[in-house]
């Protein structure tokens, strides 16, 4: 196989149950994109055009935007998990803590990011 294919490959979805989905490193790409996202400011910078649309003035820009917009993304599916799911993403990636029990924490991740796979090739991220 070439390298061209190959590196096509790495983004081609996976059958999962017979349904297709992102493969696992590509849910864990947008698991640390959406960590980063989360850590941030909140301060989103740009070049402000009419009508208060931001745009990007170079690559590096429109990758940034594009980075944002996948992380909003992926945090309207985690958001539409069950709790004990989404605070497993949440304490594998943010470290956050939580006091009271809700199962296996390794299995709940496990599960999380099988539902992520899903629903993230349904929002069309690869």
């Amino acid at each position: 196989m070439s390298k061209k294919h190959e590196a096509i490959d790495r983004f081609a979805p996976i059958r999962l149950n017979g349904v297709l989905a992102l493969a696992e490193h590509r849910v864990l790409w947008h698991l640390q994109n959406w960590a980063n996202w989360q850590r941030t400011t909140g301060l989103e910078l740009g070049v402000v055009m009419s009508d208060g649309v931001r745009g990007a003035s170079d690559f590096d820009g429109m990758c940034r935007d594009m980075d944002r917009s996948n992380a909003r993304t992926t945090d309207a599916v985690i958001s539409d998990l069950p709790a004990g799911q989404k605070a497993a993403i949440y304490h594998r990636h943010l470290r956050a803590v939580f006091r009271f029990p809700r199962g296996n924490l390794y299995k709940l991740y496990t599960e999380a990011k099988l539902a992520l796979a899903l629903g993230l090739f349904r929002k069309h991220l690869i």
